[in-house]
């Protein structure tokens, strides 16, 4: 797997130019919150890609501001609840060139925990048992459709309208350095969290995660 220096540029570029935007990330300013039902967690065992370790979580709550969105994910699986929380900016970065924008990943507590153990069974990783997923995390996402405007001058053909993301787990420990796909769909209300390579599995869960 080729790692050239893809974390370093994408933490210039973070730290250079999304500061105001990493502020205003956790804004409480209220412009509306929208409430759906939750159902059972989806999980592709296609192998199409040779993984079969990617999940669809039904999206219960999502809550936007005059900066951001926040995204209160929950499924049912295995006679358990399963979840996370999302915040991402609404607004697009200042520097027109950037690609690089912050992210909030936050526990929902017994659920998320539920969500760490089943991410650990499907990528066949072996986890301490004491801990827990993170508390509050900010990451790097890049936007691959606004990405895909910048350098083909056009939105990507996607019939399911769901909006697609790629998270980085930055690190300067070689092999902490992960990468996953987060892709989003407003309409019909759910998040799917993909792999983008089998190798960043213990990475993905290690920067999911704290005692």
């Amino acid at each position: 797997m080729i790692k050239i220096c893809l974390p370093v540029i994408l933490l210039l570029i973070f730290s250079c130019s999304n500061k105001d935007q990493s502020k205003n990330i956790g804004k409480k300013e209220v412009l509306a919150r929208d409430t759906f039902t939750i159902n059972k967690l989806i999980v592709d065992t296609s192998q199409e890609e040779g993984w079969g370790a990617d999940i669809r979580i039904s999206v219960v709550e999502n809550t936007k501001t005059d900066t951001s969105i926040t995204y209160i994910a929950t499924s049912s699986y295995d006679s358990r609840i399963v979840g996370l929380q999302l915040t991402i900016p609404t607004n697009t970065p200042n520097d027109k060139k950037a690609d690089a924008q912050p992210m909030l990943i936050k526990s929902l507590g017994e659920a998320s925990d539920n969500l760490i153990i089943l991410l650990s069974r499907l990528y066949k990783q072996k986890i301490d048992s004491s801990l827990h997923f993170v508390g509050t995390k900010r990451i790097v996402f890049i936007d691959l459709d606004e990405f895909a405007k910048k350098q083909f001058g056009q939105y990507p053909n996607n019939p399911s309208g769901s909006r697609g993301l790629k998270a980085f787990f930055e690190s300067e420990i070689e092999d902490d350095y992960g990468e996953i796909y987060i892709n989003l769909n407003e309409k019909e209300h759910w998040i799917e969290l993909r792999e983008k390579d089998e190798g960043y599995r213990k990475a993905v869960l290690k920067g999911l995660t704290s005692n």
